[in-house]
């Protein structure tokens, strides 16, 4: 009878071992799931938003976000057309848009055919189940897609209508943002010379 005691007690000190670890990676599954599904949410966008530009096919006045003013650019004077692009960015990226950044880059500081244009978006990331925030709420998820733009806006022969480089919104993410984030800048986002010789 003791036999069957120290076996008995034997197995509940291997499940409370194992159920610790099974917790754990039940808890790592959901928070950084969490984290991809975001990851490949702002990829959509900005591969989106890349195309729309590179092609300059298509009419951006479907877009329009309240959450995106004047004042939420910095590196020059945007146009309507540069802020439908952000928000088309925001739309496809179908997250909260007062949390989505997006910036603009053209390689050689232009918009002209033939050169490189980088969509950067960024978005904080967050722990569902508190598990893991000390490791991932000061975080952001980034991604950069670059593109070579074919043609540009505009009805004229050539067209001429042309975006603005440097446009970016300004970090941080929300008023609760840690040191991290509000240090965080857009130094990651550059349109790079692609072409091969």
């Amino acid at each position: 009878m003791s036999r069957r005691r120290s076996e008995r007690g034997a197995s509940v000190v291997e499940f409370a071992l194992i159920a610790n670890i099974l917790a754990l990676l039940f808890v790592g599954i959901v928070d950084f799931g969490s984290i991809y599904s975001d990851q490949i949410a702002i990829r959509q966008g900005a591969r989106e938003g890349a195309r729309q530009v590179v092609k300059a096919k298509g009419d951006t006045a479907a877009y329009s976000c309240s959450s995106l003013t004047t004042g939420d650019f910095s590196g020059g004077a945007q146009s309507a057309r540069d802020r439908r692009i952000f928000c088309m960015v925001k739309d496809r990226v179908d997250l909260d848009d007062t949390d989505v950044r997006v910036a603009i880059r053209f390689e050689g500081g232009s918009h002209a055919a033939g050169k490189s244009v980088a969509v950067c978006v960024a978005y904080p990331a967050e722990s569902l189940t508190g598990f893991f925030s000390a490791l991932l709420n000061d975080k952001a998820i980034t991604t950069r897609t670059q593109m070579r733009v074919e043609k540009l806006y505009g009805t004229t022969t050539p067209p001429t209508q042309t975006l603005t480089n440097g446009l970016e919104e300004a970090y941080p993410f929300r008023e609760s943002a840690t040191q991290a984030q509000r240090n965080a800048d857009w130094s990651w986002c550059v349109a790079q010379n692609t072409q091969t010789l």
